[in-house]
């Protein structure tokens, strides 16, 4: 874990190769492009200034659980997620179209933070998700997103519900 106020390039630093995790602190903001991560690391956790393309980062194949901080905002359309990924959440301002991010099949929990506001047409969820939430932002139908049969929990945070009464 990386303190609050680090803010540093990683160029030139080799991170052990039996790190399972790594969290970086609140103020970090630096690119990743040329940090060789761990193969065997499972937890990656951006503190709530990292606001960095992912595009030419090789996430490492064991990653099962990847966690945005507050500002990220940047197209994952280009990044390619491992095939063990468990776990992606987002946080505050992301706002970005997945219609073509490949999200991978061992996904099982994608969670939006409060700005998300994107249409899920053409977006394809992962057959074994099992947890969806939505932050206080969303407002776009689920008519085009195909609710899959594993899904256990879909949340909408922030939701106020209204109910009509028919006659």
């Amino acid at each position: 874990t990386f303190g609050h106020h680090f803010d540093q390039s990683l160029e030139g630093v080799h991170l052990p190769s039996n790190l399972k995790r790594l969290s970086f602190g609140q103020y970090f903001d630096q690119s990743l492009d040329v940090v060789a991560l761990p193969s065997g690391l499972e937890t990656l956790t951006f503190g709530d200034c990292f606001n960095e393309s992912l595009s030419a980062v090789t996430l490492p194949s064991n990653l099962q659980t990847l966690t945005f901080g507050d500002r990220f905002n940047h197209s994952l359309d280009d990044v390619a997620f491992p095939s063990n990924l468990k776990s992606l959440a987002f946080g505050r301002s992301f706002n970005q179209s997945l219609a073509a991010v490949e999200l991978p099949s061992s996904l099982q929990t994608l969670i939006f933070g409060a700005d998300f506001n994107q249409s899920l047409q053409g977006t394809s969820l992962p057959s074994g998700l099992r947890t969806l939430t939505f932050g206080q932002g969303f407002n776009k139908s689920l008519e085009a997103a195909v609710l899959l049969s594993n899904l256990r929990v879909l949340d909408f945070r922030g939701l106020r519900v209204c109910v009509r009464a028919e006659p």
